[in-house]
């Protein structure tokens, strides 16, 4: 009798032997399991070491209400360099905001270089961050999504009155909704008999996202696509 046992490890850190950068990177599957209040994946940098919020926003807001003011290691918000799948994304005129805020779901990975990185990441002098988005497999898959918030299981304020004095009718909550729904889809380009039969090669991904939100002081809505 003989007894034999096998120990593997999956998953585990590697030690980088290539290069000399501090990274930290986020998988897929991380990015779609975090709660982000706002859906704003710049979020996702503050999760590396010497990384800050500097936005000075609570919920995470896109478009030309958001900002990704973040100080990497001390260094300046504007000196940042923020990437899509290798392009850049840094609003140039502005160095505060971005030109495209991908979809969370169209996210396969985010990277985050503090500090020692490579050439090939010039431009900026602080943080880099790499987006890298989905592509499509042999198999076709997607998603729908909704996520919403509504006055309607908001409270009221304790110090508003609670009637209206004008017209005597009880005072509820101020207008407050919020909607973000979108979907994605993604998988191979074939012509039955013609062209890719067996699925091997070129792909597709397209995602797109909306955005309507209404509350006091603002009313706006939001399209994006990939």
């Amino acid at each position: 009798m003989s007894e034999e046992i096998i120990v593997t490890g999956e998953n585990i850190t590697q030690v980088e032997t290539q290069s000399s950068d501090l990274s930290n990177t986020i998988t897929g599957t991380q990015v779609n399991q975090l709660m982000l209040n706002g859906r704003n994946f710049t979020q996702l940098a503050a999760l590396s070491p010497g990384v800050s919020n500097q936005t000075g926003q609570d919920e995470g807001t896109v478009g030309v209400y958001g900002n990704a003011d973040f100080s990497f290691n001390g260094g300046r918000t504007e000196y940042n360099n923020w990437e899509v799948d290798g392009g850049d994304n840094m609003d140039n005129g502005s160095n505060h905001t971005l030109n495209v805020y991908p979809s969370i779901d169209a996210i396969a990975e985010v990277k985050v270089l503090t500090s020692n990185y490579g050439a090939q990441y010039g431009r900026s002098g602080s943080g880099t961050v790499e987006v890298e988005t989905r592509s499509g497999t042999n198999r076709f898959h997607g998603d729908v999504y909704y996520f919403g918030r509504n006055d309607v299981f908001n409270a009221r304020n304790f110090f508003d009155p609670a009637t209206d004095p004008n017209t005597g009718n009880p005072v509820g909550a101020p207008k407050f909704k919020k909607h973000d729904f979108g979907y994605t889809i993604g998988g191979p380009v074939f012509i039955p008999g013609h062209y890719n039969t067996n699925k091997e090669k070129t792909f597709f991904f397209f995602s797109q996202e909306w955005r309507r939100d209404l509350f006091p002081g603002r009313s706006s809505s939001m399209r994006f696509r990939h």
